[in-house]
């Protein structure tokens, strides 16, 4: 339950990017943010430890080149999805808001390291929420869907710094995410997707 709570409270961190002075770079908010989703995935996967988990979230590797083809052509497939929907979304709602638009980058050195924040949090969500969340749910429960449907709920609850609306659908993406992980047996494709996401959204 401790871990619930403090997954969920994560997003408290950008709003703080949100009322920083302006003069502050906010490629300094972005350590922070790096270190607590990295600690999460050292936690739940008990890396350091006796019994590493991290091999079982992660799942299915690409043992060869068919299964890599398949694998990027599904997240290829999930980033095409998710971009368009979110690009339909922004529009309607006439731009990002206020906690999304304040951490984008905006000098060289922050796109520099926005994409390292990027690939950690594309990697770290997955871990916690694909891989922890929805196996340990779904085990509980002995339900896969209802893994599935439990860690997207969390995965929008800890983006309500967002606004109600975009926690809502970034809890559908969770679910899409969801479906990828339990289908092809891996976190992989779900990785690569999350973090070209990112990517986009701070380098477009």
């Amino acid at each position: 339950m401790g871990l619930i709570v403090l997954v969920a409270a994560t997003g408290l961190l950008l709003p703080r990017v949100v009322s920083a002075p302006a003069q502050v770079g906010i490629g300094q908010f972005y350590v922070p943010i790096i270190v607590v989703n990295l600690s999460l995935v050292f936690y739940v996967a008990r890396v350091f430890r006796p019994r590493n988990a991290l091999p079982d979230l992660l799942g299915d590797t690409w043992g060869g080149p068919r299964r890599v083809l398949v694998d990027l052509g599904v997240a290829i497939a999930l980033f095409a999805l998710v971009a368009g929907l979110e690009s339909l979304a922004v529009a309607g709602d006439s731009g990002r808001n206020a906690a999304v638009s304040a951490l984008l980058p905006h000098t060289v050195a922050e796109r520099l390291a926005w994409v390292l924040l990027a690939l950690c949090i594309g990697f770290a969500e997955e871990v916690v929420y694909r891989g922890y969340f929805q196996t340990q749910l779904g085990a509980f429960s002995r339900r896969a869907w209802v893994g599935i449907a439990l860690q997207a709920a969390l995965f929008g609850i800890a983006h309500l710094d967002q606004g109600a609306a975009r926690a809502l659908r970034i809890g559908g993406y969770g679910v899409l995410f969801g479906i990828v992980a339990y289908q092809r047996r891996s976190l992989l494709p779900g990785i690569v997707a999350h973090v070209a996401l990112d990517l986009a959204a701070g380098l477009h």
